[in-house]
């Protein structure tokens, strides 16, 4: 992008030369360093067992990215309708919205990375009853995810324009919007590890359907709604307006999920321990 100057179309090539740099990387492992396993000729051949398997444990990701997708797709007109009959204009209205998501891919990679990297640890647990190990490592997930998300909130807030200046705008409007749409629609980024952190929990412990659940609440039920109905009344505030809420809802319904998930992974241990004293 800057060394060669190659604009939108040097990202796409260094993205495609990643996911195949990666890939490669994978297969290089799997067929010479793992030793657990090795790849033959029959496990590129699709099995039904294997395929549902899969997509019990993907439903919840596939969910997630599909949603975000359509409301990305809804954000943008929305704010090219909108922006329109703002101050700000639609250009800038959908640029400071690019540059906010680019910086909250950051923030969001490090909680998914802590969430994903819980899985295993949860499902071997899971399987060898060891249900204090599991209740123990979501906790510490939850911990260390609620961590990172308000330390990402208090810079967010803190230094919004430093933030969308990396982003290479002199616009005073960008700015202006730009500030207002971090300070509003990430205003409850402290709590947004609860989510990804509570819905993995959920899918690596055999319950999918309300990891899938979750994510169909939290984007179909809850956000893309706000951000179709708050304008009309709101204007582009609206679309502003429907970060937070969708947050606070959200939270608010995988805390409760969560605290029964625990209790109830407490009293398996309590009969687990009490089955090998008999």
């Amino acid at each position: 992008l800057f060394v060669f100057d190659m604009g939108i179309e040097g990202i796409a090539l260094a993205t495609i030369l990643g996911q195949i740099l990666s890939s490669l990387l994978a297969a290089y492992y799997l067929v010479r360093k793992a030793r657990t396993f090795k790849l033959r000729k029959n496990d590129f051949f699709p099995k039904l067992q294997n395929i549902k398997a899969i997509f019990g444990l993907g439903i919840s990701a596939f969910t997630t990215h599909i949603l975000a997708t359509i409301v990305q797709i809804v954000s943008i007109n929305s704010l090219k309708h909108y922006g329109a009959l703002s101050k700000y204009g639609s250009e800038i209205a959908i640029a400071a919205s690019g540059a906010v998501s680019k910086a909250m891919i950051v923030f969001m990679s490090s909680v998914l990375g802590i969430a994903l990297g819980c899985q295993p640890i949860y499902g071997y647990n899971y399987g060898s009853k060891r249900y204090d190990r599991v209740k123990e490592t979501y906790l510490l997930a939850i911990r260390y995810g609620t961590t990172i998300a308000v330390i990402a909130f208090l810079v967010l807030q803190l230094f919004p324009r430093p933030i969308l200046s990396l982003f290479g705008s002199n616009d005073p409007l960008f700015y202006e919007f730009g500030s207002r749409y971090i300070r509003i629609f990430l205003f409850m980024t402290f709590i947004n590890s609860l989510h990804p952190t509570t819905s993995t929990f959920f899918t690596a412990l055999g319950k999918a359907h309300i990891g899938f659940w979750l994510a169909l609440m939290r984007q179909g039920v809850i956000l893309l709604p706000l951000m179709l109905i708050l304008p009309r009344f709101m204007g582009i505030d609206g679309l502003l307006f429907a970060g937070p809420i969708t947050d606070g809802i959200a939270a608010i319904v995988v805390i409760i999920l969560g605290l029964w998930q625990v209790r109830t992974l407490t009293r398996m241990q309590e009969s687990s321990v009490s089955e090998k004293t008999i």
